[in-house]
C-alpha cells in the first residue's frame, strides 16, 4: 500500500517535459552568457581583415553588457569569476584589438581601451593593464594615437596621463611624435614628463 501511495505522488509530480510544468528557469548567469557569446564572435571577427564596422558594434555591445556586469556586483556571476568560462581568457579581445589598431592605425580602436579602463577603475591592476596598452599603440604607432587624440581633444589631458609611459621609451617617443603633425601637445608632455621623472618628480 505504501509503494503504491508513492507511485501515485511520483506520477502526479510534472516531468521536464510536461507542458503544464511552465517554462524552464532563466540561466543562472544569463547576462554573463549573453556577455561571453558575444566575445567569443568579436574574438573570432577582429584578426580578419576590412571588417571594422561589424567589429566595432560587436565591441560597442560589449561595453555595454560589461559595464552593467561589473556595476552589478554580482559576485557568482562577475566576468572575472573565473569558476564561470574557465576556459575563456578574459581579455583575449584586448590583444586581437591591439593588434588591428597597430596593424590598421585604427585610431578609434584606442577608445575601447579608455573605455574598459574606466569600467576597471576599481582593480588597480587590470587599470594598469589598460594604461600599458594605450603606451604600447603609442610606441609602435604613433599615428593611431595621435590621430585619437586629434579627434577626441576633449580627452587630451585624460589620455596623456593615463598612458603608462616608460622612461626607458621616452627618447624614442619624443622622437616618433616631433615628426608627426600637430605632435606638440603630446611632444611637450613627454619632455615634462621625462624632466619630472629624472629629478624625481613624478
Amino acid at each position: 500500500m505504501f509503494i503504491l501511495g508513492l507511485l501515485l505522488a511520483t506520477a502526479c509530480q510534472p516531468s521536464p517535459s510536461d507542458p503544464d510544468a511552465g517554462p524552464d528557469p532563466a540561466p543562472r548567469c544569463a547576462a554573463l552568457d549573453t556577455l561571453m557569446a558575444t566575445l567569443h564572435a568579436v574574438d573570432s571577427l577582429l584578426p580578419l581583415p576590412n571588417n571594422w564596422p561589424n567589429c566595432s558594434d560587436r565591441l560597442r555591445r560589449v561595453l555595454d553588457l560589461m559595464e552593467r556586469n561589473v556595476r552589478q556586483g554580482d559576485e557568482s556571476c562577475h566576468y572575472l569569476n573565473q569558476q564561470n568560462y574557465p576556459e575563456r581568457p578574459r581579455f583575449l579581445f584586448v590583444d586581437h584589438l591591439a593588434d588591428r589598431i597597430r596593424r590598421d592605425t585604427l585610431s578609434e580602436g584606442l577608445y575601447f581601451f579608455v573605455r574598459l579602463r574606466g569600467i576597471f577603475s576599481d582593480d588597480p591592476e587590470i587599470s594598469e593593464y589598460f594604461s600599458e596598452e594605450l603606451a604600447h599603440v603609442a610606441l609602435v604607432n604613433p599615428v593611431a594615437y595621435l590621430d585619437y587624440l586629434h579627434a577626441n581633444p576633449d580627452q587630451e589631458v585624460m589620455l596623456l596621463y593615463s598612458t603608462k609611459w616608460t622612461l626607458l621609451d621616452a627618447d624614442r617617443l619624443i622622437g616618433q611624435f616631433s615628426g608627426l603633425e600637430g605632435s606638440a601637445p603630446v611632444v611637450d608632455y613627454l619632455r615634462d614628463w621625462k624632466a619630472g621623472r629624472l629629478t624625481g618628480e613624478r
